[in-house]
């Protein structure tokens, strides 16, 4: 299990003594603080003074976005998983600098993305681009890739591909209620929709294939399936989507949005209503 210290430390952060404490610089602050004002108390509790946060290494790490073991705290892997996340992610693109970790933090809750990603950085000819990773896993739930959103990409270039691409999976399956399967294209709107059945208190599985070009053979379960598929107002690509999910079975779900609206940009506007009759 790692300490406060040591999930700090692998991010780049240094620690000072001063007595009995450890003191270094707040994760909390984007772009880091001037003075150092997280302390790090014998006790293992942790206070941020510049923040007011507190708690202890389970608090720090759903912050960070990952579980004390090293894995995504949202994954359900199998009791030996073939690969740990760092045993696949190589450790330089998950060791991000304050300023770096800042930046990812506030562009996920400009999205209102808190949870079920990693902070990461996409490494290009020698450049550091900071990105939120977006683990993916293959149908025996063992980690095999990641997405990379890229937080200052251009539209056709914000998304780079670590490994293979599986399922982006999340799980919000309650006891003793029903449980229904989505499938969404992007990992942001899989994120957000998750978020939204988790809130409603809805058992679902959220699942996104990262683009309709990845369309799997086979899912990892065997609930009811509704494909929410985006309509923009053609209806020959709509059929052409639909026919590439067509294998799997299931409920076509028909999406229809303003144009650059999505279920993202619904869900930070806090619109969600207007789309759970489809649900």
């Amino acid at each position: 299990m790692e300490s406060v210290k040591d999930l700090l430390e692998r991010r780049g952060y240094r620690w000072k003594r001063v007595g009995d404490k450890w003191v270094t610089n707040s994760p909390f602050k984007p772009g880091g603080d001037s003075t150092p004002s997280f302390y790090l108390y014998p006790s293992g509790w942790y206070k941020c003074y510049s923040t007011g946060k507190s708690g202890t290494a389970a608090t720090l790490a759903r912050y960070l976005g990952e579980s004390l073991v090293g894995l995504p705290q949202w994954v359900s892997l199998p009791s030996k998983p073939k690969l740990a996340l760092n045993g696949y992610i190589p450790q330089q693109f998950t060791n991000l600098t304050i300023e770096e970790l800042g930046r990812v933090h506030k562009y996920a809750e400009s999205r209102r993305i808190f949870r079920a990603y990693i902070p990461g950085v996409w490494l290009l000819y020698g450049q550091r681009r900071p990105a939120l990773i977006f683990p993916h896993v293959d149908t025996a739930m063992t980690i095999i890739g990641a997405k990379f959103r890229i937080i200052d990409g251009t539209k056709n270039d914000r998304m780079r591909t670590l490994g293979r691409i599986g399922f982006y999976f999340l799980d919000a399956r309650l006891p003793n209620i029903p449980t229904v399967m989505y499938l969404i294209e992007s990992e942001t709107s899989a994120n957000s929709l998750w978020e939204y059945l988790l809130q409603q208190k809805r058992s679902a599985i959220v699942i996104s294939c990262g683009g309709v070009g990845m369309v799997p053979r086979k899912l990892p379960f065997n609930y009811p399936l509704r494909k929410i598929i985006d309509y923009d107002g053609d209806p020959e690509l709509y059929h052409s989507r639909i026919a590439r999910y067509d294998h799997l079975g299931g409920e076509n779900v028909k999406l229809e949005l303003k144009k650059n609206e999505d279920i993202n940009e619904l869900w930070k506007k806090n619109q969600m209503y207007k789309i759970d009759f489809l649900l």
